[in-house]
């Protein structure tokens, strides 16, 4: 049998009632204690409460509303990509126009080489005339027509930097002022060339000439080989400083020369021309600074080690 839930505790109260009026009755009757049930118990009820008026319940409060949560920021749009710039149109001209370098010209408005690179190389053109660039820009004109040759020699140009598609070499003739202008910008004299109009390889010898000793050394295969040299007077015809590099074999009046990218930097000119150039040659009183800015060598030291150095072999002349 299954009772329903509640039925067990109405029925347990209606007993307590009866047993309670029960007890009521006996009190009014007269009846005592003495002969009741041994094992009846006393049942003491609480007074009842003082009637009071009910009031229904007051309601509960209604819940204050939560805050609303903080609103998030609307997230930024993505900036939208930049486009990438368009390539600047190259500009148009004919090489056969640029003027050419010589050892009469002075430029005007080209950068200058600086200090060493830090791997030696060569640059030789692929085409019988190649443009050149004052800067590694092509939307610009180019300022100069370098030649497959300097005089006898097949052109060979000493690197100096890179960027990008772009080689810097040192032009092989002429200078940047005139010594009584601006020293400082007579020599290392530098140009751009696009890298697809040369083939670049490592640099195989190089030269280095102590003025203060007046001695030339040859390294190259891993050998250094120094002889006595003469260079020029200190304070009158000095043989420039710097990084130079070998510009042609070629023969000049004191016979067999080998033409350096350097001028003097204190004469404009001598014997009359219109330019100072420098270089390595036969010539009297080696050892001693005697000379005006070229480097002077024995006939005999000349044949065996200067003679067979290539086209833009770098020359380091330091004081």
């Amino acid at each position: 049998m299954v009772l329903r839930r509640g039925a067990g505790r109405r029925r347990d109260a209606l007993a307590v009632a009866v047993a309670a009026l029960a007890v009521v009755a006996g009190s009014l009757g007269g009846c005592s204690t003495a002969g009741q049930h041994p094992g009846a118990v006393d049942v003491v009820l609480a007074p009842p409460p003082s009637p009071s008026r009910t009031h229904p319940p007051s309601p509960a409060p209604a819940p204050s509303p939560l805050p609303a949560p903080p609103a998030r920021p609307s997230p930024e749009p993505s900036p939208e990509p930049s486009p990438a710039p368009s390539p600047k149109p190259r500009v148009r001209f004919d090489v056969r126009e640029l003027p050419r370098p010589s050892v009469e010209s002075v430029y005007q408005g080209l950068g200058q080489a600086t200090g060493k690179p830090a791997s030696w190389s060569v640059a030789t053109p692929r085409e019988r005339l190649t443009p050149a660039w004052a800067s590694p820009d092509a939307s610009r004109p180019p300022v100069l027509a370098l030649e497959g040759h300097t005089y006898e020699s097949r052109a060979a140009w000493l690197v100096t930097g890179s960027e990008g598609d772009w080689v810097q070499v040192l032009v092989p003739l002429g200078r940047g002022a005139l010594p009584s202008d601006d020293a400082r910008r007579v020599n290392r004299q530098a140009v751009w060339v696009e890298r697809s109009s040369v083939r670049v390889a490592p640099v195989r010898a190089r030269v280095v000439i102590d003025v203060s000793e007046r001695s030339l050394t040859v390294v190259r295969a891993g050998e250094r080989v120094t002889i006595p040299a003469a260079v020029g007077v200190a304070g009158v015809s000095d043989t420039p400083r710097g990084v130079f590099a070998i510009a042609a074999h070629t023969t000049a009046q004191v016979g067999d020369v080998v033409l350096l990218t350097a001028q003097s930097e204190r004469l404009d000119g001598f014997y009359g021309t219109s330019y100072a150039a420098t270089a390595i040659h036969v010539g009297p009183q080696v050892g001693q600074a005697v000379s005006n800015g070229c480097v002077r060598l024995t006939a005999g030291d000349f044949a065996e080690h200067l003679a067979t150095l290539p086209v833009g072999t770098p020359v380091i002349v330091r004081a």
